[in-house]
Order: C-alpha cells, then structure tokens, then sequence
C-alpha cells in the first residue's frame, strides 16, 4: 500500500535526524518528539513510539518505497545511525521503472520544447536531459522510433501564451489587434480583461470580457496579431473560470441552458465513445437489439454538432428534438453539396 502523506512527512523528519551531525544517535523518542513537532506542533495529536518502530522498518524493509534504508542501532549511544556514510534518502537512485516512468514523462514533456511558454522551464529540461540522457540515450531513440505524438506546437498563435498568461495573473487588461477568418472582415483592435486559456483541436484560446461590448467573448490566439498591455483590473463575481465550461463541449460558449442529450449508437463504435468520454456527464442507459443508448447533460451548441456528426454513421440523436434537426439538416447540406459536385 502506498505511504500516506503523513507517513512520508514522518520518514523525511527520521531522515533529518539520523543526518543531523549536531545531534546523532536520536533514540525512538526523540524521534517521535522530532515527528510530532513537525506535524503537529501545539497540536493535541500525538505520535506513538509504535508508530516510529513501523516506520524504521518500512524505511528499511518496503520495497514500494525503495528507500532500503542502512538504518542501523548503536547499543553505545543508544541510538540510531545509518550505517552507510552519506545515505539520505533524498539521494535515493531511481529504480529501473521509476527511470522508466521518467523518461517517458520527459519524453512527452520534450515533444513541446519549442513552445514559448515551456522556455520559461528550460532549466528543467535541461537537468532531464542530464539525469536521464534525454536525447542521446538508446532507450530516448526507442520512444522516439516508436511513439507519435499530435502535432499540437506549431501553431502560430502559441507565441502569445506567456504574455497572455502574464496578463492573466497580473489582472492586466490588454489591448488586441484582431483579424478575422471570414472575408473582407477588417483587423480591430479590442480592449480585453482576459480570464482564461482554452485549448481546444490543438488551437489556443483566450476567454476575455470585450471592455467595449461589455460582454464575455472567446478569442483564437492564432488571430492576434498584437498584445499590449494596459491597466489592472478587477474580476467580479459573475464570471467563475472552473465553472464557465462545465456544462460546455469544446469552445463555443453559448450561455445555454444544459439539456438532457439521448443518443443511439452502434455497440462497437460505443466502446470506442465510452472509452473516451467527451463530457464527465456522458453515461450508459441501455443495451437495445440495434445499438446502446447513451446519455449527456450538455449545453447544445456547435463544437457539440461538429463531434456527433463526426461519429456518423453510426450514431443517432434520439433527443433534444431541436439537436435532431440540426443534425439531420447538416446531414441533408452535405449530401445537397456532393450531388451538385457530382453533377
């Protein structure tokens, strides 16, 4: 069973302890006392002898820790010592699958290196690339020949994340310069108090109240074209950045009301829905003979049509009636749209 955080805090106290040149050979009690203030200071709670005695020994015999702790007793001193010359368990060696589990995490973690805003942890990076050869080990080219990540970094708007960030947490409203996809529509700037990041289909995107309109807006970092900082400001009440996508799949917030979504899918393809669920509401019903009946409780907007239909055709929109049509009339633009290209 894993250590709690108690039982942890407890083996880095025993640990200072038995390291402590000042004071060596501590006895059961002195460590208990050295626990007990650590943990509980003025407190009432108390920590048992017994509790030490657990702990001397799971330092020394739990292999989940992996501490292997040479604590040893002097019947001189009538205390404790570790027996070998410098041992602290803060320079534990990891063990083969905890350099594994490492490498694996900086791996993933490296795929992202060029973006801006993982410059600020270079030093981190760095210090990967020492303790576990990051980049020139055979076991680094292995994941590399074998793993393949989504391109998700090249995005042009990602060069504003760390100045946006900075916006954010400073409470620092800034002025945008905005271009638009749709056609013949005109660059604008816009006075912005941001309040969240979004990533959504490996695109960035800032959630800001429009100072101008006076209302909450989603904006795509990949159309910004310039950020300036301006003055403080302060966020009220009204807008809560857990909650304000809580009841949203993807971007596009409406504001809309969350509705009990039912949805039919073919039994094998609902494996795959199942297993990877768009929203924490998403849940099984019942088996049918022509497929599984699943149910969401979601605001109804267009990321939301955008994935039903991606899943066609194999699913089908039992209710809301409203999300029905607005699949089924989808469905009839695209086939109205390849019998015009097919003559």
């Amino acid at each position: 069973m894993p250590a709690n955080k108690y039982a942890l805090i407890r083996y880095r106290v025993i640990d200072e302890c038995l390291t402590n040149k000042g004071r060596p050979f501590p006895n059961k009690e002195q460590l208990r006392e050295a626990c007990e203030d650590r943990l509980y200071g003025s407190q009432n709670a108390r920590v048992s002898i017994s509790t030490i005695e657990k702990d001397l020994n799971a330092m020394r015999f739990d292999s989940a820790l992996g501490y292997e702790a040479p604590i040893a007793f002097d019947k001189y001193q009538k205390g404790y010592y570790y027996s070998e010359e410098g041992y602290t368990i803060k320079k534990v060696p990891l063990r083969e699958e905890d350099m594994e589990a490492l490498l694996f995490a900086a791996q993933t973690l490296y795929q992202f290196k060029d973006v801006p805003v993982f410059t600020a942890f270079e030093h981190v990076l760095a210090k990967l690339k020492e303790h576990v050869s990051l980049s020139g080990t055979t076991m680094s080219e292995e994941y590399r020949e074998h793993m393949l990540f989504e391109d998700s970094h090249k995005g042009t708007g990602e060069r504003h994340l760390i100045n946006l960030l900075k916006a954010i947490r400073e409470k620092n409203q800034v002025k945008v310069r905005y271009t638009f996809f749709q056609e013949g529509k005109p660059t604008k700037w816009y006075l912005l108090e941001p309040f969240l990041l979004k990533q959504f289909r490996l695109r960035w995107y800032l959630i800001a109240r429009d100072v101008e309109a006076d209302k909450v807006k989603t904006f795509g970092l990949d159309r910004m074209e310039e950020i300036i900082h301006e003055e403080t400001f302060f966020i009220g009440p009204d807008f809560n950045a857990s909650g304000y996508y809580k009841d949203t799949f993807g971007i596009n917030h409406t504001g809309g009301i969350p509705e009990k979504i039912i949805l039919k899918i073919d039994a094998l393809e609902a494996k795959y829905f199942l297993s990877r669920p768009i929203h924490s509401s998403l849940k099984w019903v019942r088996s049918e003979p022509d497929g599984e009946v699943l149910e969401l409780y979601l605001v109804v907007n267009h990321d939301l049509v955008n994935e039903l239909l991606s899943w066609s055709p194999h699913l089908t929109v039992l209710a809301p009636v409203q999300l029905r049509s607005e699949v089924i009339q989808r469905l009839n633009a695209l086939r109205e749209r390849y019998e015009k290209a097919m003559g």
